[in-house]
């Protein structure tokens, strides 16, 4: 029932801070595909705080690609990505 909001919560994600990560938190704990592959590609995109929150979230998906793209994030250029990455 929660994943008739993904969309909604997929656009607030270039939103102010507040409700971008409000955002965030809520497609880590909606999960699915759409909320995945949001989450991965602002994890690759975005400003390093957001890709940090978005790696944190990514963290309750368990899936082998998801997995992949977590390890390719230990070299991102900015350490508190790693270090979220690395948690996973």
């Amino acid at each position: 029932k929660h994943k008739k909001s993904v969309p909604l919560l997929i656009d607030m994600l270039n939103s102010e801070d507040k409700k971008a990560f409000a955002a965030i938190e809520s497609l880590g704990s909606i999960q699915g595909k759409a909320a995945a592959q949001a989450l991965l590609q602002l994890m690759k995109s975005a400003e390093p705080v957001r890709c940090n929150e978005a790696a944190k979230q990514l963290t309750n998906f368990k899936s082998k690609k998801i997995t992949k793209a977590l390890v390719e994030v230990l070299t991102h250029n900015h350490t508190y990505v790693q270090i979220a990455a690395a948690h996973a």
